[in-house]
């Protein structure tokens, strides 16, 4: 069948992926295979420190940079959209991409909004979505990406090297190393590549 000129991008896109992206980010240590459908078991993992955060007994730094921006744009430019994309990199969960968060999403929306758990009374200024998508998401990326350097083994040697040369606790590690993969998961684990890789994959 004929490739549309859209498709041809997207090939390319993925291509140079695959070439220059994912080589790169192996030489940093970031994950080229991960177990996305192991993600939903071990949110519900976390599910006790989330609602820590959730009730205030965690402090959250992703909770303190949201109302920050509200305290200085004011509720209706920190909902708009200049002021979502302006914070919207430290909202990803790192190498996990929008693949990972969107899994993520989902399963705190089923765990805390549609059960009415998470009410506006407990998110205020932030509507729950928001409080969702902008303190939870990271909350668990990180945790996931903690998680990750835990388990971590030898085979790679890169992270080990990381692990071993930064003095800073696990959490500070991993919130780092989250905020550093973010624009490789966006380009090696979107939602949108997903969709790409299973054309060319038939």
């Amino acid at each position: 069948k004929e490739v549309s000129i859209k498709d041809q991008y997207a090939f390319c896109r993925l291509h140079d992926i695959e070439l220059v992206v994912k080589p790169k980010g192996l030489q940093e240590g970031y994950p080229t295979d991960i177990d996305f459908d192991a993600i939903e078991k071990r949110v519900v993992g976390f599910q006790q420190e989330i609602e820590d955060v959730i009730h205030g007994r965690i402090k959250s730094s992703y909770r303190d940079t949201a109302l920050k921006a509200y305290e200085m744009l004011g509720k209706n430019k920190a909902r708009s959209s200049m002021g979502v994309m302006a914070r919207f990199e430290t909202t990803l969960p790192g190498y996990y991409g929008s693949k990972g968060a969107a899994i993520i999403l989902d399963v705190l929306s089923r765990l805390y909004l549609h059960s009415e758990q998470l009410t506006y009374i407990a998110t205020a200024p932030q509507q729950p979505i928001e409080y969702l998508q902008q303190v939870l998401v990271p909350e668990v990326g990180f945790r996931l990406i903690r998680q990750d350097l835990m388990r971590h083994n030898n085979k790679n040697k890169p992270l080990d090297r990381w692990i071993l040369h930064h003095g800073e606790q696990l959490t500070e590690k991993a919130k780092v190393l989250m905020e550093e993969s973010s624009s490789y998961g966006s380009l090696v684990y979107s939602l949108e590549d997903s969709t790409v890789r299973s054309i060319y994959d038939d």
